[in-house]
């Protein structure tokens, strides 16, 4: 079987007929499809503590600076798991890490249903903390791999609009939950369910293959793959690469941790919001966060990379200020939280084809594994910063602060980005060492047509 079962070369200025989903093969397709799932069941587990944290701080009589600290905590962990589970994808594998990864995800949650302290809760959130990182860097790296360039940002966004319904989820059970369990037990219940993943791990067993670029450079160079190490990462041009890419992960996902943490709390308290109608608040901004990335990677695909994402970083740079200082229109707010969500979403979704098309094979496993480090060191930071501004300045002005500045920070880093648009994965299956932007001949602008299919056989 040839590696993108595909026998023709595509211009990748051409537009696919009909929905692209419909236009995958088979492989590409249950690939896809077993990605979303987990991103979905991983952002449930991940959610209920955000969605929890008001009930918590009473709970156990949490202060800012604590409940804070339940919000780092994990991306410090994942900061640390992420190099790990990058490593691992390389070495053995992208689909067995994120089998592992969404068992770990999933037993820690479950496991904080039986909290008694606030020291206990943060172990157990520490432990998820490490299937979340090791999950979405498993699966970034197989869908980046799987799907043809001519669908790859369409499929990597669409995979990460899975976040925005396990959140969706999340909150429904919440809602759910709080209709029928006593508000003493409610919040155990609910961490409680979140053994429910550990089921997918049977699913991924049975119906997804393995990578099919992973196992050619395996079969290939298997002495280059099993010595490749995370210094490969700051050598020759792979180093620019490193360090943009990181600056605009650090932005973007900085800015959405301080929003996605704390937007719940914000809410109940700027419009004294009871567990019930924060939900609905929450309702629209979540909508947008689904919507977003499927908006996000037909785009990109048709226009590039880097204009797309500086469009959304602007509209994303005004619209969370606006977001936050409205306070007496109802509508306004809700309508400004759907745009918020849809910008957060598709920003969400940029970097990852990136990462993907700017290193190869052998090293793209720590690449987004280290891109995903630099994320949970800031996301790990930015809620505690606006927590520690919070005791001085007003809560919203606090997040604004925090938020744009991120914003500001990832768009210079996509100025000095690489325009990756179009350029096939396959191309390093020969040669594991070989960094696939390479074939664009230059650092800007968008590659001519490249070919979308390997004359590797697997």
């Amino acid at each position: 079987m040839s590696l993108h079962d595909s026998p023709h070369t595509h211009d990748p200025d051409e537009e696919p007929q009909g929905f692209w989903l419909f236009s995958l093969n088979r492989r590409e397709r249950v690939t896809w499809a077993a990605c979303f799932g987990g991103r979905v069941l991983d952002a449930m587990d991940s959610q209920v503590y955000a969605l929890m944290l008001p009930t918590l701080i009473g709970v156990f009589a949490l202060t800012r600076g604590q409940a804070g600290m339940l919000g780092s905590l994990t991306t410090v962990v994942a900061a640390f798991s992420t190099l790990i589970a990058g490593a691992a994808a390389d070495r053995f594998g992208r689909l067995r890490v994120l089998q592992i990864a969404i068992a770990i995800s999933a037993i820690s949650t479950a496991l904080a249903a039986f909290a008694h302290s606030f020291t206990y809760l943060a172990v157990m959130r520490a432990i998820q903390g490490i299937g979340y990182a090791a999950e979405l860097t498993a699966s970034s790296t197989l869908v980046n791999e799987m799907i043809r360039s001519r669908y790859r940002a369409r499929a990597v966004s669409g995979t990460q609009s899975g976040y925005a319904m396990g959140y969706a989820i999340a909150v429904g059970s919440m809602l759910a939950v709080h209709a029928l369990v006593p508000a003493d037990y409610a919040w155990r219940v609910l961490f409680g369910l979140g053994i429910i993943p550990a089921l997918y791990v049977i699913l991924l067993q049975r119906f997804v293959g393995e990578s099919a670029l992973f196992l050619a450079a395996k079969k290939t160079a298997p002495a280059a793959q099993d010595q490749s190490s995370l210094l490969d990462l700051f050598r020759g041009s792979n180093a620019r690469n490193t360090l943009v890419t990181a600056m605009i992960s650090v932005g973007v996902y900085g800015a959405a941790q301080v929003m996605i943490f704390w937007l719940p709390t914000y809410l109940q308290s700027a419009f004294h919001l009871d567990v019930t109608h924060t939900g609905g608040y929450l309702a629209l901004n979540i909508a947008g966060s689904f919507v977003g990335p499927w908006l996000y990677g037909p785009i990109s695909d048709r226009y590039g990379r880097r204009p797309v994402f500086l469009l959304f970083l602007a509209m994303q740079a005004v619209a969370v200020p606006v977001y936050l200082s409205v306070s007496g229109s109802l509508a306004l707010t809700l309508s400004v939280g759907l745009v918020v969500g849809l910008l957060q979403g598709g920003l969400a979704t940029g970097v990852q084809p990136m990462l993907g098309e700017l290193f190869g094979t052998r090293i793209r496993g720590r690449a987004i594994g280290l891109n995903n480090a630099f994320v949970r060191a800031t996301a790990a930071i930015a809620p505690a910063v606006v927590g520690v501004m919070a005791g001085h300045t007003a809560f919203g002005i606090a997040m604004i602060a925090v938020a744009v500045s991120l914003y500001l920070f990832a768009a210079v880093g996509v100025l000095l980005a690489p325009e990756t648009r179009g350029l096939d994965l396959a191309a390093d299956a020969k040669d594991p060492d070989a960094t696939p932007s390479s074939q664009s001949g230059r650092t800007g602008g968008t590659p001519g047509p490249v070919s979308h299919t390997s004359s590797v056989e697997i």
